[in-house]
């Protein structure tokens, strides 16, 4: 076979070289659009970025044990609430601190002041 069957590219090296480094860009400003699509859509795969993403390997093992200890806990508090609450009332006392707990507002509690806050910027 002669050599010119093999020829896929014509042309110097240079031009070959400026070629490579369009593509490389080209494929760069692809994998930069998937990964902003998987950091900030609505989707699961977003959450798991969000959650579970970290600056290095060691970082991201962090997290997933953090995860998982957060999901042993909640798996713990369930079993209790499944297996020990037996009366509305107890039930109630359970609803209430939890809603107690995500609707608590740092600017509402005793010992902040407006004046710890302009320290955090200074």
């Amino acid at each position: 076979m002669p050599d010119s069957e093999h020829i896929l590219f014509e042309g110097d090296d240079t031009e070959l070289t400026q070629a490579l480094i369009g593509l490389l860009n080209e494929k760069l400003h692809q994998l930069d659009k998937e990964n902003q699509e998987n950091k900030y859509d609505d989707g699961m795969k977003s959450m798991v970025w969000q959650r579970l993403n970290g600056r290095s390997k060691k970082a991201q093992q962090e997290n997933i044990d953090t995860h998982m200890a957060d999901l042993e806990d909640d798996r713990t508090r369930f079993n209790y609430y499944i297996h020990e609450v037996k009366t509305v009332k107890l039930l109630k006392k359970i609803l209430s601190e939890r809603y107690d707990e995500r609707n608590e507002n740092m600017f509402t509690q005793g010992d902040f002041a407006l004046d710890d806050l302009a320290d955090l910027f200074r």
